[in-house]
């Protein structure tokens, strides 16, 4: 079965989307985990899979700050641009 992101071309906005999706994914994987751990009193697992969990919250924060980053910026040049060139564009 393909991914049908694959058409996603990296460095746009989709693709950081597409990653913090995948990353909160996996971190719902790893607070399920985590509950079952806890749930049964396995500490060291408890343990690890909370260390998953933010790991990838910290990856989906970072990729979302990358993301308003990128859309500033390309708010920046689009009213940097001269006239002549947004009536060309349109």
């Amino acid at each position: 079965m393909s991914d049908p992101h694959d058409h996603i071309a990296y460095g746009t906005p989709e693709a950081y989307r597409q990653f913090i999706a995948e990353t909160l994914a996996g971190a719902e994987i790893h607070a399920n985990v985590a509950r079952t751990y806890a749930e049964i009193g396995n500490d060291a697992g408890l343990a690890y899979a909370i260390r998953c969990l933010v790991a990838c919250t910290r990856a989906s924060v970072s990729a979302m700050a990358d993301l308003k980053d990128m859309k500033a910026e390309q708010a920046q040049r689009r009213q940097a641009q001269p006239a002549s060139l947004l009536k060309e564009t349109a």
